[in-house]
């Protein structure tokens, strides 16, 4: 696609949806439900306060029993653990504890109160949500904090743990391996969601659907579960054909936790083989810190993660590196073709041997929690990414000079705020206003001015087979395209 200095601005106007209880679908979070019964009789007991205290934070969810005895909590915050107690008057309250709620699950709890009696402590009375119920509402699967932080992963992509869902796959046709199909869809019509919001490339321009050049579009330590969504039958899950990953963040709770990483990576570790590995380094580092600024009431976390890599083409006219271009055939036709350029025109398209590309990416998030009494809690969060990713592909049939290299520069802002109520003990209202600028531009690596070269049939023996191109070809060099993204979403349950 060929434009220049194009910018594209969207803006995605308010929407208000009312869903019964049977059908809502947490993005953002999970659900308590359960009944409370006379231990004599085995009656609902009616008018019972339920409170679920999220320990860690001090959140604090309440509702009342209904005729029957049944109670419900949606949209409680997922993690734990929970303590939940249930009280009448004439009955001693009991308590559960050590409850979890994980994202988009019902824990379902069983309260059997005795008149008069002791207090009593409840220890096993969740279960987890049952297999067809009306809480499942589509293909979804998550990938909770446990599996993120044991499951081996080379780059620290989310891609890595998409694959834990057998409807995701990283497209062999996609030349970027951040790049996923869901259900054999095209990576363009997935889409990218953190906390419930909008994150991804709404324009199309990327091939893994998200900005970022390339590079993961949020740190993957500052993820606490992940949401892989198909197909879901919930109309407020949308925008997408092929498939969702929502991504749900970490906050900070009444304790502080801190971690570091680094890794590394060089071709000294590679094993031998046939080819030589090139120049190939790798580095990552960062570190995440969370904890109170006031106990049960304000709550901080921050993120940085930092990547570096120098990777090579995996291809040489010379043979000196990688894989050889044309079985080693096209040695004299690469040096005459590269000092006409040179003699006649004063271009060098680059050398024969194997060249390499740089990438980088910067990531910066950053999240405050408040609980505005027992009633209220706001988000506010910020996520930014600076990444620049050089681009050149030689293969077997192409031979990408190391001129036809082009730079992808990208740098993106998300801030969202949200403000979540319960009203009543059966109501939930959910507010979210999501603002995501996303600058991306396409130039020539070095700044090469030169006309785009194509030779085809290099080997003259009219088949075809091998072609040599030079210089970037004229549909990308600088090209930009700027996104401004406005989203405006309230969910009434």
């Amino acid at each position: 696609m060929s434009m220049r200095h194009h910018r594209q601005r969207l803006l995605v106007l308010f929407g208000l949806l009312l869903v019964g209880p049977a059908g809502y679908s947490q993005a953002t979070s999970g659900a308590l439900s359960g009944i409370v019964t006379n231990q004599d009789t085995g009656k609902g007991i009616p008018e019972t306060v339920v409170e679920a205290v999220h320990q860690p934070t001090g959140t604090r969810y309440t509702t009342v029993t209904g005729p029957k005895g049944r109670f419900r909590i949606p949209h409680a915050r997922v993690g734990g653990p929970y303590t939940v107690d249930a009280g009448c008057p004439g009955f001693h309250h009991q308590q559960a504890i050590f409850i979890f709620v994980e994202l988009g699950n019902e824990v379902r709890l069983s309260f059997a109160l005795q008149p008069d009696s002791a207090d009593e402590t409840l220890y096993d009375v969740a279960d987890s949500s049952l297999l067809i119920n009306p809480s499942r509402i589509g293909s979804i699967s998550y990938v909770g904090i446990h599996t993120i932080e044991n499951l081996p992963t080379l780059g620290r992509r989310l891609v890595d743990f998409a694959r834990t869902n057998p409807f995701f796959i990283v497209s062999s046709h996609d030349e970027d391996a951040n790049a996923v199909s869901a259900a054999g869809r095209s990576s363009l019509y997935n889409t990218l969601l953190i906390d419930g919001a909008v994150s991804g490339d709404l324009f199309g321009l990327a091939e893994t659907s998200t900005p970022g050049a390339g590079t993961t579009p949020i740190s993957l330590d500052a993820i606490r579960e992940l949401q892989l969504l198909l197909a879901p039958f919930d109309v407020r899950q949308g925008g997408f054909s092929g498939g969702a990953m929502n991504a749900i963040t970490r906050s900070g709770s009444n304790a502080w936790s801190a971690s570091l990483f680094y890794y590394t990576a060089n071709d000294s570790r590679a094993g031998e083989g046939p080819d030589d590995t090139g120049d190939c380094r790798e580095e990552q580092y960062g570190f995440r810190l969370g904890g109170p600024i006031r106990q049960n009431k304000l709550f901080f976390f921050v993120n940085t993660d930092i990547e570096k890599e120098t990777r090579p083409t995996g291809w040489s006219i010379d043979g000196t590196g990688g894989q050889t271009f044309g079985n080693g055939q096209l040695v004299e036709e690469g040096q005459r073709f590269r000092n006409t350029l040179i003699s006649q025109y004063g271009f060098d398209p680059g050398g024969l041997g194997q060249s390499s590309g740089e990438r980088r990416s910067d990531k910066v998030f950053a999240r405050l929690d408040l609980n505005i009494g027992d009633h209220h809690s706001v988000t506010l969060r910020h996520n930014y990414v600076d990444a620049r990713n050089g681009v050149n592909r030689p293969s077997s049939r192409t031979y990408e000079w190391p001129s036809e290299a082009y730079v992808l520069t990208s740098k993106a802002n998300s801030t969202v705020a949200q403000l979540n109520s319960t009203i009543g003990s059966t109501m939930f209202n959910e507010l979210r206003i999501s603002h995501q600028t996303i600058s991306d531009h396409r130039a020539p690596r070095g700044g090469v001015d030169f006309p785009w070269i194509v030779i085809e049939d290099v080997a003259g023996d009219f088949t075809f087979d091998f072609e040599f191109e030079a210089v970037t070809a004229p549909s990308s060099p600088f090209s930009s395209l700027d996104q401004k993204v406005l989203e405006i979403t309230n969910d009434f349950t």
